[in-house]
């Protein structure tokens, strides 16, 4: 299986409910960010608040998606929050090196548990594709095994083979 396999076992909608989860949740924190004041010093402690909540969207993006789902979710989660700081901190110098700290976060996030997260999917995804080819021989023995005798099991009839059930 490729990297991404956890989104093609999935069915289309739980997919897509989850992008849409990921893609929600962004709207939500830059919306509460974008309209949170930063004048007095309870509204800065929401706000940066605010601003420390962009990196559970990609955190459930890396758990869903992989490292390519995170990065994505990372890329949007870029694109509500740059223009916010070009509009409105334009010219603080000291707070844009703690929103530039901020975005090198969300990056990092973004790569370590995407990388995470496929290390430990990895495992899992072997042990059921393994799973997967030991139902497949099964079933291509069962359907052998009528083709060429004609036996097919019955719980309610004597069996046709000759054998003996316990």
């Amino acid at each position: 299986m490729n990297e991404h396999a956890s989104t093609k076992l999935l069915p289309y909608a739980a997919a897509r409910h989850r992008m849409l989860t990921v893609a929600l949740l962004i709207l939500v924190v830059a919306a509460g960010h974008w309209w949170t004041p930063r004048g007095e010093s309870h509204f800065l402690v929401l706000h940066v608040l605010m601003r420390k909540l962009f990196i559970l969207p990609v955190l459930l993006a890396a758990i869903w998606f992989d490292v390519r789902g995170a990065a994505i979710a990372a890329a949007a989660v870029m694109l509500v929050y740059l223009p916010h700081v070009i509009l409105q901190w334009a010219g603080h110098a000291e707070e844009n090196v703690n929103q530039i700290g901020e975005v090198a976060t969300v990056w990092s996030v973004a790569g370590i548990a995407g990388v995470l997260v496929r290390r430990e999917k990895s495992p899992l995804k072997a042990r059921a594709q393994a799973y997967y080819g030991a139902v497949r021989a099964l079933v291509a023995a069962l359907d052998t095994r009528e083709h060429d005798t004609g036996c097919t099991p019955n719980a309610f009839a004597p069996s046709p083979c000759g054998l003996r059930r316990s």
